[in-house]
């Protein structure tokens, strides 16, 4: 069986502030998963992991696709150290549309 793994990883500079159990928690998450396929050996873990700092589409990019989880190494600051916005592309999203709406009050 095949178990396909995702991570998604914010490298906007909104998570500088905690940059390093951000770093942390990703090779925990890995290690859980190498774990999970040495106890259950039927399986066959795969990893994807997918960074995200804005400007779009562009701001996206695949890190690992589809790699067994045998042939993963930890994540480094070389992996994860971009962090290029001051703010975290959901954060814009979510106040963005506040400023579109013009706000009339009901007589």
């Amino acid at each position: 069986m095949n178990v396909y793994n995702v991570i998604i990883l914010d490298e906007s500079g909104s998570m500088s502030a905690i940059y390093n159990q951000a770093l942390t928690g990703i090779n925990e998450v890995l290690s859980g998963i190498r774990k999970n396929q040495e106890e259950y050996p039927d399986q066959q873990h795969y990893v994807t992991i997918v960074t995200f700092e804005g400007n779009g589409v562009s701001g996206i990019k695949t890190r690992r696709d589809r790699v067994a989880i045998g042939k993963i190494d930890d994540f480094t600051k070389k992996d994860y150290w971009k962090f290029r916005r001051k703010v975290t592309p959901l954060f814009r999203f979510q106040t963005d549309p506040l400023f579109r709406f013009k706000v009339t009050p009901r007589a």
